[in-house]
């Protein structure tokens, strides 16, 4: 496949990012963005990358798409790895919902508060 002028454009720019630096490509369906994502991949291996999938068959779909140094993650697996390395070890709790949260929160002056 042949990359276009912009998406080549789009993989130079990626050669100049400095670390935590963001680059977001918006595009419509099917306009060759994994495409595109998977060759900056290819011409920066000596970085990092980190794609977010909105769901965990897109994760599965995805892995097998980039090379070894794109890290593929839902949103809420980010979140939740965040969570255990801020916090620590947690246990989750299965099936909890809005109304179980209600019985161990309070409102107070507008905030939740453990009750």
């Amino acid at each position: 496949m042949n990359l276009t002028q912009e998406q080549l454009h789009i993989i130079e720019l990626s050669k100049n990012l400095k670390p935590n630096e963001i680059l977001s490509i918006q595009a419509c369906a099917g306009s060759g963005k994994t495409y595109t994502l998977k060759q900056i991949a290819l011409e920066n291996s000596n970085k990092r990358f980190l794609y977010l999938a909105f769901n965990k068959a897109i994760v599965v779909e995805s892995k097998g798409k980039f090379p070894k140094n794109v890290e593929v993650k839902t949103l809420h697996s980010l979140a939740l790895s965040y969570a255990k390395k801020t916090l620590g070890g947690f246990k989750l709790i299965p099936n909890i919902n809005i109304f179980d949260l209600q019985k161990i929160f309070i409102a107070e002056n507008d905030k939740l508060i453990l009750a």
